[in-house]
């Protein structure tokens, strides 16, 4: 059943999964056309089924529709008008548009319904046409009497529809119904009904009836017949809860001047049925309803003066801005208006009687709909009378009243008081972002109406509509704002410590902690002495959320503790007693011990904490016993070689803090070591776990290379050669780590993080050299394993640390960025810069840029002003920051991940001998990838750029052998060679190097034909060889010896044993001949019988059968023969 319950206000909420848009939509406008096919077959309530599947997944998220509704709706209308159309296929198509109202709802689905004048006589025929008594189309029903619903709204008097004056004899017989006449019967007909129609004839009637030509002639004889209908409600088979319904829909929908009259009467029939003993509740629903409803009528539709502070005329005065000055410009905000004296009938005593025990009532519904009625008319009375109405709702409230009292009284007190704690803490800490801008609009209309919320204005301010949309902003900046001011503190501290910490989403959970963080200063001593005991406590709580958030919550609240300051200058952490201290130290152990720190839900309480050590070290907590420190150590090296990154993450956040607070001072001892010695036992300790190759060494040198990285710099400074020499040594590839990039990559993240942390002054310098060999060498790291080339990891970071190194040299000591490491630099990034992979691309973009637009600038940079013309810097807008990381993401102009954007500007590189191995080296990747984007704007950048230098031979002379010696460095390199022959095959047929192969003096064709036989040699892989005919048939054009060698290893490959590679090279050899055949040096005939054999012979053949063949082409063509060599199997193939 469809629910038309007007006072349904509000939406659903807490989506479990929330949708983004209609996905099925295409489905569904198909299914509608099909039900022209199928609205007879059984298959029909397959589709039924399936639509109702469909739709039923937007219960709670209708609005997705809206943007297909009138899609759907017209070609739902466009069955049910045709005129041909059967009456089954309408009652088929009545039920597809019940189930699109079944989900968006009738108000919404009426809107788009067609309303012109034709279609009232149109609807009208069709209801009338019905069998009320059918119970198999009661949906069509359905459906039509809401569309008459907004049909019956046209604005023309309705007797212009009837075709006979009213006065004509016979008007009004029952040959003769007027067109108001038909549809007042209609309303009465279906809300006797004992279905879902009734409800919509209740809605048709509230419509209807309300109408300026209707309501003098029907609303009275309406009232009538439902009063006379219902005489006795006790008499259970006389109930007809449609009129009911119709009673309450009309009372609200209809003008209250037009309702006036009928009030009393109505008043004293409902109060007579003793509607609130009745057993049925849809009896007792629909009772409270018009008892509302007819005392809203008895009172003007006015918001009561003691709900609005009326502003000042003057702006500044209203803002609290003005003096005593401005009075004059403004009204007295105590003198009550004339409204309030307003006299109350005593109708409206007897009403709010009524509703007063109905919020007594045993049924949820029923409560709900009494305190809304308490609510509305409570706004509407004098401030007297309103409080009256709240001393009655607290009477509810007594020892001896049932449950059902107690939450009608919550309910009804919820409707009449505005609570500004609560809307700014949603508006502040809701987890959804729709639900934080709706609680600001609450928020921000209580102000504006009634003036009442305390430093409503200023809050307002800061907690706008755009202000709460950021979660972290809504968290972090505007509630500590909001907290500022002591109404809201305590209401917002508590609202995140008993419900945002215990909240089942992590995320929602660590960003309420932070909160707490932001608020402590507020109130520390309520926070030292209610929050973190409560905290503790919860740490003992079986529920992991609940211990999680605690967690988090106790290192945020001491470290903000430590910093805020009292009134008698001590920090706020003393106010923290000796017990609480202990039970915080032991906290670590006290999880070990009930083995909380084990499976899935030890992974949380792991980072929670670690955050939590780091907190407490920042707060220098005070440890008085030495084990407390060696069990934090512990938890946290045991964390920094767990396979989940978040928690290493968490670990090495806290490691630096523990070493900066604990063991700093070498005074101190740990046992029978000072702490001095027990840090550089920890560094040798973490410096060999580098070298480990066990099960989980892996994970080891992931979790200790960052941990290196993160120690302090009087720890560094003790051992630097050690941890220099044990991160370089974690970068290489050895046996047995082969796939362990993301290892070389945290270890060469590491290594830059101990440069920055060291500086150049002490004794660094020493190392620049080998640091940086190694970083290059880590630019040449292109592991693959299944989840593909993992080597880029290795790769971008290590680009990041030639970055922060070269900075480093350049603010500190210039003169360790000599020629050669600088150019080994440059070139190295400007390769990644034009290789495959996306991600890499554009983080090479980036890293070149900073480069060059350094500051203070990076010496011998090769051709470095002509860098700054290719790059210019108002197009790449490099914003400097500390992070190189963050600072690569400021291209405002140049989309560094679109080769759209880069290409064109790094082929422009191959000008300068410096950097055109390296781009070559790349752009061969690219282009003879199989990525169709990647490969067109590769393509394209390079060979316009090769066509601008047809005037410049010697150029592209250059180029092409950089192509030669980049195929001769890298043969039997697979992730080379194999986009090699595409590379070559793109580049030979686009005709940009066409000097360079008709030059005669030119050996690149003749190299390139070595070096590919050569790669071939010995090598059975198909894909390869098929890449290499391609090659092959383009060397044909050349001509000469280069010609005559191709074709002779074009012959081999005819008569290949696989007889897939000897259809495609017969194929791409055809088509060879026929781009190049005028270059052969074939007389015609000839060429003409070599396609011909090409063409009409199946090379799918025997290779016995196929030999005489290939060997007449050969001959053909002028070519020796191939001929097998000795000792070996399959040559000639």
């Amino acid at each position: 059943m469809v629910a038309l319950d007007a006072d349904t206000d509000c939406d659903n909420i807490g989506l479990g999964c929330a949708l983004e848009h209609f996905s099925e939509v295409e489905e569904v406008l198909n299914m509608i056309d099909n039900v022209k096919n199928i609205y007879n077959t059984p298959t029909f309530e397959v589709e039924y089924e399936k639509l109702y599947t469909i739709l039923k997944q937007y219960y709670e998220q209708p609005h997705l529709l809206d943007p297909h509704l009138e899609k759907m709706l017209a070609k739902v209308m466009s069955i049910i008008n045709d005129k041909s159309t059967p009456f089954e296929l309408k009652h088929a198509t009545f039920n597809y548009m019940y189930q699109i109202i079944r989900v968006r709802g009738y108000k919404v689905v009426v809107r788009h319904l067609p309303h012109e004048v034709t279609d009232l006589l149109t609807v009208l025929t069709y209801l009338e046409a019905q069998d009320p008594n059918n119970k198999e189309t009661w949906r069509s029903r359905f459906v039509l009497l809401l569309w008459l619903s907004i049909v019956v709204i046209i604005p023309f008097h309705m007797s212009r529809l009837d075709g006979f004056a009213p006065d004509q004899p016979g008007a009004g017989t029952s040959k003769k119904l007027t067109v108001m006449e038909r549809i007042f019967n209609i309303c009465k007909t279906y809300a006797l009904s004992k279905e879902s129609c009734a409800e919509a004839s209740a809605y048709l009637a509230s419509k209807f009836l309300i109408r300026s030509d209707v309501k003098e002639l029907y609303m009275s004889s309406f009232f009538d017949w439902a009063c006379d209908l219902h005489s006795n409600l006790q008499e259970e088979g006389t109930i007809h809860y449609g009129v009911l319904a119709a009673v309450a829909a009309v009372l609200k929908h209809g003008k209250r001047d037009d309702l006036l009259q009928y009030t009393p009467k109505l008043l004293e029939w409902v109060t007579k049925q003793n509607y609130q003993q009745h057993k049925a509740m849809l009896v007792r629903k629909y009772g409270v309803k018009i008892v509302q409803r007819i005392g809203l009528t008895f009172l003007r539709p006015r918001v009561a003066s003691w709900r609005y502070t009326r502003g000042s005329r003057s702006l500044s005065v209203t803002l609290g801005g003005g003096t005593a000055a401005a009075a004059g410009d403004t009204e007295p905000l105590t003198s009550p208006p004339d409204d309030d004296d307003q006299d109350i009938p005593q109708e409206v005593e007897d009403v709010v009687e009524l509703l007063l025990c109905s919020l007594r009532d045993d049924d949820t519904v029923v409560r709900w709909s009494a305190a809304k009625g308490v609510g509305r008319i409570g706004a509407r009375l004098p401030a007297l009378a309103a409080a009256d109405v709240c001393e009655s709702v607290l009477v509810l409230f007594a020892e001896n009243e049932r449950d059902t009292a107690w939450h009608g009284g919550c309910m009804a007190l919820a409707e009449l008081d505005p609570l500004p704690n609560p809307l700014i803490a949603t508006a502040c800490f809701d987890r959804e972002i729709n639900c934080r801008r709706a609680a600001s609009a609450a928020y921000q209309e209580n102000v504006g109406r009634h003036g009442l919320f305390p430093h409503g204005i200023d809050v307002l301010t800061a907690a706008d509509f755009q202000s709460v949309g950021p979660r972290k902003n809504a968290y972090l900046v505007v509630a500590p704002y909001v907290a500022s001011f002591p109404e809201y503190t305590r209401p917002l501290l508590d609202h995140l410590v008993e419900l945002k910490l215990e909240h089942w989403d992590c995320a929602i959970r660590e960003v309420a902690a932070k909160a707490i963080s932001k608020l402590t200063d507020k109130i520390p001593e309520y926070v030292a002495t209610e929050v973190l005991p409560k905290l503790v406590k919860k740490t003992e709580s079986i529920d992991l959320n609940i211990r999680h958030g605690a967690i988090l919550g106790i290192g945020e609240a001491i470290y903000a503790l430590s910093q805020a300051e009292l009134p008698d200058g001590r920090k706020g952490d003393t106010l923290i007693d000796e017990e609480l201290w202990s039970r915080v130290r032991g906290l670590v152990g006290e999880l070990r011990s009930r083995q909380l720190l084990r499976g899935l839900g030890g992974e949380l309480m792991r980072q929670a904490a670690c955050h939590c050590l780091a907190k407490l070290s920042l707060a220098r907590t005070p440890v008085h016993k030495e084990d407390t420190v060696d069990e934090w150590l512990n938890l946290i090296e045991e964390c920094l070689s767990h396979e989940v990154q978040a928690i290493r993450e968490r670990a090495i956040e806290a490691l630096p803090h523990v070493f900066e607070q604990y063991l700093k001072d070498d005074n101190l001892h740990y046992g029978n070591v000072t702490a001095k010695q027990k840090r550089m036992q920890l560094v040798e300790k973490y410096c060999n776990q580098l070298s480990n190759t066990g099960v989980n060494g892996q994970f080891l040198r992931m979790g200790y290379a960052r941990a290196l990285g993160a120690l302090p710099k009087f720890v560094l400074t003790e051992q630097m050669q050690l941890v220099i020499q044990s991160l370089i040594d974690c970068t290489k590839v050895t046996e047995g780590t082969q796939t362990w990039a993301e290892a070389r990559r945290d270890a060469v993240v590491g290594l830059t993080e101990v440069c920055q942390t060291l500086g150049l002054g002490c004794g660094l310098e020493r190392h620049v050299c080998e640091m940086r060999t190694a970083l290059l060498e880590c630019l040449s790291e292109y592991t693959v394993d299944m989840r593909g080339d993992i080597g880029a990891w290795v790769r971008e970071a290590s680009m990041t640390g030639l970055l922060s190194l070269c900075r480093q040299c350049a603010s500190e000591a210039p003169q360790l960025n000599d020629t050669a490491a600088v150019q080994a630099v440059a070139s190295g990034v400007a390769q990644q810069a034009v290789e495959k992979i996306d991600r890499t691309r554009a983080h090479a973009g980036r890293i070149f840029t900073a480069l060059i637009y350094n500051d203070p600038p990076i010496s011998n940079i090769p051709h470095h002003e002509a860098l700054k013309r290719i790059f210019p810097c108002e197009e790449v807008e490099f914003r400097k920051t500390d992070e190189p990381e963050t600072a690569s993401e400021s291209s405002a102009v140049v989309l560094w991940l679109f080769p759209g954007h880069t290409m064109p500007r790094f082929v422009q590189l191959l000008a300068f001998p410096t950097y055109r191995y390296h781009v070559i080296k790349g752009l061969v990747v690219s282009a003879g990838e199989l990525t169709e984007s990647l490969v067109k704007h590769t393509t394209q950048s390079l060979f316009s750029y090769l066509n601008t230098l047809h005037d410049d031979k010697e150029m592209m002379k250059s180029i092409c052998e950089t192509v030669t010696q980049v195929f001769a460095d890298n043969l039997h390199v697979k992730r080379i060679t194999g986009p090699m022959f595409n590379f070559l095959d793109r580049l030979l047929s686009s005709g940009s190097i066409s000097p360079i192969l008709e030059d005669p003096e030119s050996t690149f064709a003749r190299d390139i034909l070595k070096y590919l036989r050569l790669e071939l040699r010995g090598g059975k892989n198909i894909y390869k060889l098929l890449d290499a005919i391609n090659v092959l048939c383009q060397l044909i054009q050349v001509g000469g010896a280069v010609m005559s060698c191709a074709l002779g290893q074009l012959m081999i490959y005819v008569c290949y044993a696989d007889r897939y590679v000897r259809r495609c090279a017969a194929a791409r050899l055809y088509e060879a001949l026929t781009l190049y055949g005028d270059q052969c040096a074939l007389e015609q005939e000839a060429l003409d019988q070599v396609m011909t054999i090409l063409a009409e012979t199946d090379w799918e053949k025997d290779i016995n059968e196929l030999r005489p063949i290939r060997n007449e082409m050969c001959d053909l063509m002028g070519i020796k023969r191939p001929v097998m060599k000795s000792n070996s199997k399959q040559i000639q193939a």
